[in-house]
């Protein structure tokens, strides 16, 4: 379903050699977007791309043809991804141009209209295509705000992260510090190897039955220093993925204000009203952070749900993708074998042709040889004749010769 007021909020580049088409559709276009530019071809659509960026303004898709002068649409999407390697992108295109696909989807086109366009598909698909870009810039807003909120946690907290199994698979630099351990030792260690042998079995199991639930457990807890001291720590654990279980530990240390409290009880009688102010304030802060570590263990479990999402989109792009490369190869097989039976039908064409020529050659020489030697036997006969006639008068000459001398010796 075209959504209007979402189209009216992108800027469209649309490239076209064609005049009519181009002014056609670009008419079509501008019901339709906030602004559609439009370029005559290749060269023109890369400089009006540059103009538009360098006023501060951002093209949010290009609608192109492929085969156009002076620069065609791949060599206009080569320079454009030199400044830009994420702006969508569409190509329309002819049946006869598939030579050129394999290359497009090397430069990461999104969708390929075949001509003539289908307008309401067209549109759906730069619909489609926008708002998944749209979503995308969303989706990293969001995951660049949360990167913050965990640098900014990290700055002041402790914190581990572990597999199913309890071994450390990332520990912070507070919490490194404060239990003497450099990043590659702790990465050896277990969460048992981090915690005092007094924590009674039962409760480290069913803190793991708790957090493998999906539940957040907080609540304090000792861990043990590389030299066997002591610290008390105020922490939140929660699963974080999907796909391979960790979990995220989040804590504050409070092992000076477990002393406060041990202290406290012995000296409960003395002063018992400034101690009990100074519960309440820790107690406090306390929740306070724990309140503010549960609305980011939230924040955070709904960033990976959309971040999900967006890999099953993306995953479904791969096979839409995947399909058009077998569809592209079944096309360019059929292409090659007509070229293949084409190729044959002209080698067999050339080589009855050579064959014909050869014959008509052969002939040729012939009838030239036969001409020369009919030629010879015109001169031949010619010079006979002469010969004969010569041969008469001479005859005719002997004749008169004779008849003067005696004429009975003619007729003998």
């Amino acid at each position: 379903m075209v959504n209007n007021d979402f189209l009216k909020k992108l800027i469209i580049l649309y490239v076209e050699d064609d005049e009519v088409t181009r002014e056609q559709l670009g008419k079509f276009l501008k019901r339709l977007f906030k602004t559609v530019v439009l370029a005559s071809n290749g060269e023109d659509g890369y400089e009006k791309y540059r103009q538009i960026t360098k006023q501060g303004y951002t093209i949010d898709l290009i609608l192109s043809d492929i085969n156009m002068p002076k620069m065609n649409g791949i060599e206009m999407l080569e320079k454009i991804r030199e400044f830009d390697s994420g702006i969508p992108f569409i190509f329309t295109t002819a049946r006869s141009e598939t030579e050129y696909l394999l290359k497009a989807i090397e430069l990461n086109v999104d969708h390929y209209a075949l001509k003539p366009l289908n307008m309401e598909d067209t549109i759906l698909r730069i619909q489609k295509v926008c708002e998944k870009k749209y979503y995308e810039k969303i989706v990293q807003k969001q995951q660049n705000e949360l990167e913050n909120y965990f640098e900014a946690i990290s700055s002041v907290a402790l914190m581990y992260r572990m597999d199913d199994k309890g071994q450390i698979l990332y520990a912070n630099e507070n919490f490194l510090e404060i239990l003497k351990y450099n990043e590659e030792e702790v990465k050896e260690l277990f969460i048992e190897d981090l915690l005092p042998k007094d924590i009674p079995e039962k409760f480290i199991n069913q803190t793991w039955e708790h957090i493998r639930s999906d539940n957040i457990w907080k609540g304090d807890s000792k861990y043990i220093d590389k030299d066997g001291n002591i610290y008390y720590l105020k922490i939140t654990i929660f699963k974080i993925g999907d796909e391979v279980e960790e979990y995220l530990t989040i804590g504050f240390d409070h092992t000076e204000d477990y002393v406060k409290k041990r202290d406290f009880h012995k000296n409960v009688m003395i002063n018992l009203k400034d101690k009990n102010i100074k519960i309440s304030e820790l107690n406090k802060k306390s929740q306070n952070q724990a309140y503010k570590i549960d609305q980011l263990a939230d924040y955070m479990r709904e960033m990976q749900k959309k971040v999900d999402e967006e890999k099953a989109k993306t995953k479904v792009k791969h096979q839409q993708i995947e399909f058009y490369e077998k569809k592209l190869s079944k096309i360019d097989e059929k292409y090659e074998g007509i070229i293949k039976k084409s190729e044959k039908r002209f080698d067999d064409f050339m080589g009855a042709y050579n064959n014909m020529k050869s014959k008509y050659d052969t002939n040729i020489n012939k009838i030239l040889s036969l001409e020369k030697e009919l030629e010879l036997n015109r001169k031949l006969v010619q010079k006979r004749e002469q010969k004969i006639n010569d041969i008469k008068i001479e005859l005719d000459k002997r004749e008169s010769q004779l008849r003067k001398i005696d004429p009975r010796l003619i007729y003998k």
